[in-house]
């Protein structure tokens, strides 16, 4: 008779694998919150980087005609959608012929929304900012007597995570820091 030789090759028990696919579940519990703030921060960026965009625009516009264009009806009447939300929109509308001849290069859908207006030293606007922004933004100081004789200012606002509180952006020609409220939200 030939002898058997009991193998000492050893599987996982259960219990081993139940305590991996808990140690795993946890890790993913602990890095989901890091990813999502991540990703916000990111989308935050976003619009930071389609303001620059406008104001390119504006610039190339100013150089070619000599004069800023003034796009808006306020800095409330927001494109490419009346009001912010979480969804994401393309840039483009042919309904909206100011912005087709100012023409940013935002390429991509954004999820927030944009005004800008133009003028002439002397001339002056109502500055209508979100609300919740408000202490945050500086209260421009149109140029009475300025060397360039015109301006832009430029809003962008978003609600990037849904809860009513929106990210507010604000520049201008004179004074090109990009002040942002409420940043991520």
């Amino acid at each position: 008779m030939v002898a058997r030789r009991k193998s000492t090759a050893r599987g996982f028990s259960l219990t081993e694998l139940m305590v991996v696919v808990v140690l795993i579940g946890v890790l993913a519990m602990l890095a989901f919150p890091s990813l999502r703030k991540r990703i916000e921060q990111a989308r935050g960026r976003l619009g930071t980087i389609e303001m620059r965009a406008i104001a390119a625009a504006q610039e190339r516009f100013r150089a070619e005609n000599l004069v800023y264009l003034d796009v808006s009806a306020s800095l409330t009447a927001y494109f490419p959608v009346a009001a912010p939300t979480t969804a994401f929109r393309l840039f483009r509308d042919p309904d909206q012929p100011l912005w087709e001849v100012l023409g940013p290069t935002i390429t991509e859908a954004t999820p927030y929304v944009f005004a800008t207006k133009a003028g002439l030293s002397g001339e002056t606007l109502p500055v209508d900012i979100d609300a919740g922004a408000v202490a945050v933004m500086p209260t421009p100081t149109f140029p009475a007597n300025a060397i360039s004789n015109q301006w832009y200012v430029i809003q962008g606002v978003g609600d990037l995570d849904g809860d009513g509180v929106h990210q507010v952006m604000f520049s201008s020609s004179f004074d090109p820091t990009l002040y942002v409220a409420n940043e991520g939200e």
